[in-house]
This record gives C-alpha cells, structure tokens and sequence, in this order.
C-alpha cells in the first residue's frame, strides 16, 4: 500500500511524473522524504537476524560479483522495542582476516555490540576488550544495521528521508527531482541531494512502491565516485511495511587503498512485533572488558573479572559502579553514589578514540608478524 501523499503526484495510469516544475518540486521531496520515513518508523518493535560479510575487490565488476579477497561474515542480532536497543554483530577473532581499512578507525572488520535506550548507552568491542558506557549528556548512537548498513551515520541520523527533509527545511544544501526513471527493474523516483562543503552530492533510486526505499544510492564528491549502495533485494512485512533483505556497498578506491571496500547485508529473519522470549536486552561480556565512564574526567573505569552478562535494566550501575571507582582514584568520594556529571570531556573521549586505534593497529600488527612467522616455518 503507497503512502497516501504520493497518489497526489501519480499520474492517472499511476506512473512518476516525468519532471516537475520548480514550484512543485518541494512539494514532492517532502512527500518522497516523509514517505521513506513513514516505512522506517513502522519498524518500532521487532527482531532481525542477518549476516554481514567484509572484504575487498580489485574492481565495481568484482565487487558486484561479490568476488572478495579475505572475505569475512559476521553473524548480526538486531533486537528492538521501541527506545530500547540491542545489537551484536559479531565473530570468531581467530577468524578475522588481517585487513586494513584505510582511514576508517571504527574498523568494521571488529567485532561490536550495543545496549541501550533513549537515556543510557553501553558500546562493546569485544575483541579489543574495551567497552564505553554513555549517560544522557553524551549519548551513543548505533550504526552498521542492515538499513542503515554503515553509511547513514549513528540512528540513521542521515538516511535518505531525514536528508531530504533537513536539505529543504535548512536550505544548506538542494534537494532536486530529476524526474522518473527505469532502475533495476523499478520505476524510480531519481532525487538528488547535497552540493554543500566538500562537492557532495547523494542520487537516490527511490522505490516508490516500497517505501521509497533506494535501489541504489550513488554518491559523488567533487564529480568523482566514492560510494554506491546496492538494495538487491526488498521484501514485505504485515502492514505495507518494507525493508532491505540484500543489500551491497562499495567504497571506491581512495588515497592509501588502492582496492574496493565491499559490505555484503542478508536480512535471514525478519519478525515484526516479536521479540526473543528469553532476556531480550541483554548481551554477554567477556572477562577481562575494561568498562569506561565516556562521559567524566576522572579515570572512571573498572575490569569484568569473569564474563558477565548485562542488561538494559542494569546499566545504571554499571555507570554508577564506573564513576564510584573513578570517584575513589581522584580521591573525591567516599562510597555514596555519584551523580550525574553535568559536562562530557572531550579531550578524555579522544585520548579514549587514539589509544583504542593504537590498541586495534597493534593487534593487527602482532597477528600480521604472528601469521608471517608461521607461514615462514612452513616454507
């Protein structure tokens, strides 16, 4: 079922508009925008299991082919009721091939998991053993979903709908209409976006007939090529409702990588409404995860002596127990609970960000020397 504002710009054999005139094309970008969210929201309650497979190519017909170098798959649990969040996107670290992934430091090729809600927010690597807990004055976000699938930024702060929508309300960038066109296989609706700092600019093949989800988004800076996301296939929920099942990006080369980046998305369930009947939102923590406050200047941090497993309900003291021991070293508390601190320290964030880099290029380095040695021994 199309969202009842589009019906207004379909033509009486239901086909796009060929072109627009200037003074409707604001019009039909806030439809197509809200469009594409009115079908994302409708996703409040449920649980997806997918697979996301890494790696790289030497060239767009490899990465299209999905003919990786080093292919690693990670297995992905995306829980969610309303507020409340629980993601693991995870695998074996024995299993992670030594790749390097250029400029990108939040390397998706680690292992992670996220717990939260709208108030508190708890990040885990658990390969590098290191875990931040986020209260309200410096909220975490999630990334790497199979509908965000790494490029729209933390909670889909960026996805088509909301960068439509922001473009026409805050004028910063243009937001055109460039008409219908036949796009794998769909009759889409061609919108381009962006022409701000930089010389970026988003093409979306939106899908209007499911949820004006894009078929494929291309994204150019300075007229040349640096992504394209590949929605292969769309499938249905109860509710007129879509979402991505398959999904490919590229990254193109850059400066210091010479090869494609390629993400691979498989929803294999989807279940709307439903949620896991055991312990829902809560994750398991390996011993040795160093759990920091991100949000205070005092060393508020302490080490799991054994695995542990927690939930959203325990978060709170998780974060009171960090600042309580980081209280006790700066030597300004007794033993009461310590309260919210009313300012986040962004030089402890980013000492936080380049030691866990240093920590992430270190291991890759030992593992790359540890490998080299053993394939030395076997020559």
């Amino acid at each position: 079922m199309l969202f009842a504002p589009v019906f207004l710009f379909l033509s009486c054999t239901g086909q796009l508009p060929a072109e627009l005139p200037p003074e409707r094309q604001a019009d039909f970008l806030k439809v197509a925008g809200q469009a594409y969210l009115h079908n994302r929201e409708g996703f409040a309650r449920f649980t997806c299991r997918f697979e996301t497979t890494f790696g790289k190519a030497r060239s767009w017909e490899d990465a299209l082919a999905r003919r990786l170098e080093n292919p690693c798959t990670f297995d992905g649990l995306w829980v969610v009721d309303g507020d409340k969040v629980r993601f693991e996107l995870l695998c074996d670290p024995e299993k992670i091939p030594v790749i390097a992934v250029g400029h990108y430091l939040d390397s998706p090729f680690l292992s992670n998991m996220f717990l939260g809600d709208s108030s508190i927010q708890l990040t885990v690597s658990p390969d590098q053993g290191i875990a931040n807990i986020n209260p309200p004055e410096l909220p975490a976000g999630l990334k790497m979903t199979p509908f965000d699938m790494g490029w729209m930024g933390e909670n889909e702060q960026s996805s088509p709908g909301r960068y439509i929508l922001r473009s026409l309300e805050d004028k910063k960038e243009t937001a055109l209409y460039e008409g219908a066109e036949k796009h794998e296989g769909v009759e889409a609706a061609v919108v381009k976006v962006g022409g701000g700092k930089g010389g970026r600019w988003c093409k979306y093949y939106m899908d209007p007939k499911r949820g004006f989800l894009p078929v494929e988004t291309v994204v150019t800076e300075n007229d040349k090529m640096s992504y394209r996301y590949l929605i292969t296939d769309i499938k249905s929920c109860p509710g007129g409702l879509w979402y991505p099942a398959q999904s490919l990006v590229v990254i193109y080369p850059f400066k210091g990588e010479p090869k494609f980046i390629v993400k691979i998305w498989e929803v294999k369930e989807m279940r709307l409404d439903e949620l896991p009947p055991a312990n829902p939102f809560c994750i398991n923590v390996p011993k040795g995860t160093t759990i920091c406050d991100a949000s205070v200047s005092t060393p508020a941090q302490y080490k799991l002596e054994k695995d542990e497993t927690i939930c959203l309900s325990g978060l709170k003291d998780v974060l009171d127990k960090a600042r309580l021991i980081g209280a006790k070293r700066a030597g300004i508390g007794g033993g009461e609970r310590i309260a919210e601190h009313p300012r986040s320290n962004f030089g402890v964030i980013v000492g936080v960000n380049v030691a866990l880099a240093v920590a992430i290029a270190l291991a890759v380095y030992l593992r790359y020397r540890k490998r080299k040695s053993n394939s030395s021994v076997g020559d």
